[in-house]
């Protein structure tokens, strides 16, 4: 379960509450360290490698990684032109990512200016945008799925 999605305790509809003696504001994020390498693939090409990636939820969203950019590799990202307005942390900025032979408009935003001070950790990082149609991998979790398979494989070989 996501933090702020469906019934989690940030979620608008949440079915529990908090235990603080003053109200919650309408909107609150919560930011937390992954604990975990995570790898992005893209045109066939690792373009980041991180273990300091961390998870922003936002009420009504699924969790989204936020990556070091020191973390991607030199020279996938594109400057554009484009800006928005992220109504908690401020002026973002969009980048194009090319890898290979392939390239992504919007693919990577970066909260840019204006950064308030609660949201600091998030100065320097980039997340997956709209246009981004790059493999995400968290190693951990494709070494247990691997060891899981063989398990069952060595199972179903002594069942024969």
């Amino acid at each position: 379960m996501g933090l702020a999605w469906q019934q989690g305790p940030l979620a608008p509809r949440a079915v529990g509450h908090f235990l603080v003696p003053e109200p919650l504001p309408q909107r609150l994020l919560y930011a937390e360290p992954l604990r975990r390498r995570m790898r992005v693939r893209f045109g066939g090409e690792w373009i980041a490698d991180s273990e300091d990636v961390l998870l922003l939820h936002e009420p009504g969203h699924y969790p989204v990684a936020f990556f070091p950019l020191a973390d991607l590799r030199s020279g996938v990202l594109v400057a554009e032109d484009r800006t928005t307005q992220h109504r908690e942390l401020g002026d973002t900025a969009w980048f194009t990512v090319t890898a290979g032979d392939r390239s992504a408009a919007r693919a990577i935003c970066l909260a840019v200016t204006d950064i308030e001070a609660t949201h600091r950790e998030l100065t320097g990082r980039g997340c997956p945008g709209e246009g981004y149609p790059a493999q995400v991998t968290d190693r951990g979790r494709d070494r247990r799925l691997a060891a899981r398979r063989r398990r069952q494989a060595s199972r179903l070989r002594q069942l024969r």
